[in-house]
């Protein structure tokens, strides 16, 4: 008697093990024919590492792989969650299973979480980012703001560029309206070189 529970336990923890070599293939490899039965697989070897260890076999071994598995779709549940779209997705194969408790049900609510943090981290940092340019320039314009001087120098050059530019006028109202910009420059800034080349 004590020797057949040990073979149906051996029996069972090989089939496990079958099972375990089944799931590890196929995660690899996931479409919209085989993830209905992946995800009953991932259901079946919870159910025998649940009933191997109430019978107190050692499946360390199994549950290292078992534990690397999970790892592995809870890290990139992507490809998981694609195959299942395709086959009409997670929430239909939920309909159609339930209770489907287990994680690997759910993934599809798990990625939308992810994208939903990625894309509020990302609107956070360009907000910071923003702050920080927008206040650097601030600071330098108000630590150091720049030479009045120049500022009057930069809009007269502009000035004398628009009128020099404008379509609407003639050539001679063009020379005309940029000589009054630059008398009007003079004014402020009487002595400044570069205006004085347009009086000569």
């Amino acid at each position: 008697m004590a020797h057949a529970i040990e073979s149906r336990a051996k029996s069972a923890a090989n089939e496990l093990r079958d099972r375990l070599d089944k799931a590890e293939r196929q995660v690899v490899n996931l479409n919209a024919t085989n993830i209905e039965e992946f995800l009953l697989l991932l259901d079946e070897i919870e159910r025998m590492f649940e009933e191997l260890i109430k019978n107190e076999m050692d499946v360390r071994p199994e549950e290292g792989r078992w534990e690397g598995l999970l790892s592995r779709i809870s890290s990139k549940p992507g490809p998981l969650v694609v195959a299942a779209k395709r086959a009409g997705g997670l929430a239909q194969l939920r309909q159609r299973y339930p209770p489907a408790e287990n994680f690997w049900w759910h993934l599809d609510t798990e990625v939308t979480k992810r994208r939903v943090r990625t894309i509020r981290r990302a609107v956070v940092t360009l907000v910071a980012l923003v702050v920080v340019v927008a206040g650097a320039l601030w600071a330098l314009d108000f630590f150091f703001p720049p030479d009045p001087r120049a500022v009057a120098l930069v809009n007269t050059n502009a000035a004398i560029d628009q009128a020099l530019t404008d379509p609407d006028l003639s050539e001679e109202e063009r020379w005309a309206k940029a000589l009054g910009a630059v008398e009007q420059a003079q004014e402020a800034l009487p002595n400044e070189p570069e205006l004085m080349v347009w009086e000569a």
